[in-house]
């Protein structure tokens, strides 16, 4: 008679040691049977928050991981050009370009954290949505990586048709830099990126 019982207790102290819930057999049709019925129920809901805590729990490292990775690029060419601009002689025209490029990745890092804490406190939701012209992300994405590029002395060419498309911006244009700088990485000097974008 009192085996069930056992066999519920048993469960529980594995469970109060952190173990995995294992369910208990049931038998018959009588009180113990509807309360071993219960426990394997709660155990089972139990395991289950935990697998979700889990989850949360990864996702968040890796939002905090890909923040980490994307802020790496953009500081380090800020950095670059500001060590560029207090040491070596200038022209006008260079100190406007590299100030526009030093502000340009301002930018960028700023609305790049905001759309981090936005997906990271949002992200079952579907991401707003705007209208993309093709040519212009392509034209961002040469000026982003002209430093990168003639570092190597690689080449971007671009065929892009005169579309747009429907995209987050901002995610768009992060994908397509982490894309060509990975291939910028495993390339040769003197070697070719293709960037095609169409329907």
């Amino acid at each position: 008679m009192t085996a069930p019982l056992q066999r519920l207790t048993e469960s529980v102290k594995l469970m109060q040691r952190g173990e995995p819930w294992q369910q208990v057999e049931i038998e018959g049709h009588d009180d113990i049977s509807d309360l071993t019925r219960s426990f394997n129920e709660m155990g089972a809901e139990i395991e289950a928050q935990m697998a979700q805590l889990q989850r949360e729990s990864k996702t968040k490292q890796q939002l905090v991981d890909d923040l980490a990775h994307e802020m790496r690029t953009p500081l380090t060419a800020i950095y670059g050009y500001a060590e560029y601009l207090q040491k070596a002689p200038y022209t006008e025209e260079e100190l406007y370009d590299a100030l526009e490029y030093i502000m340009s990745e301002s930018k960028r890092l700023s609305h790049m954290g905001q759309e981090l804490l936005t997906m990271a406190i949002y992200r079952e939701d579907a991401i707003n949505a705007e209208l993309i012209d093709a040519e212009g992300i392509g034209k961002d994405i040469s000026n982003m990586l002209s430093g990168v590029l003639q570092e190597k002395r690689l080449k971007l060419k671009k065929n892009i048709a005169g579309i747009s498309f429907e995209g987050d911006r901002a995610m768009i244009v992060c994908l397509l830099r982490n894309l060509i700088e990975n291939a910028a990485r495993a390339s040769e000097s003197g070697c070719r990126i293709w960037l095609n974008i169409s329907k």
